[in-house]
């Protein structure tokens, strides 16, 4: 299992559990949401895929969650961050 739950603080004191989305979804590819065709963006089903089940039970129960994008995403758009950056010096 590749970027497994966990639970910790969130920035308003309170508790959740943190999924992390998969850097191989095709419909994400990392970042954690989807855009839908209406304009919405929808948290990617991916990061329930590494979670187990007792963690998407808590979640189906009401326990609050938050979807982290995949660290290798991020470095990704900081690096295409900085090569912007470096294009319009």
């Amino acid at each position: 299992m590749t970027n497994p739950p966990t639970f910790r603080l969130t920035p308003n004191g309170g508790e959740a559990w943190v999924l992390t989305a998969s850097a191989s979804c095709p419909c994400c590819r990392g970042s954690g949401e989807v855009h839908e065709s209406h304009g919405e963006d929808l948290p990617c089903g991916c990061a329930f895929e590494n979670a187990s089940p007792e963690v998407v039970d808590a979640i189906d129960a009401g326990a609050a969650y938050i979807i982290e994008p995949d660290p290798a995403w991020v470095a990704f758009v900081d690096q295409m961050m900085r090569e912007l950056r470096s294009s319009d010096a």
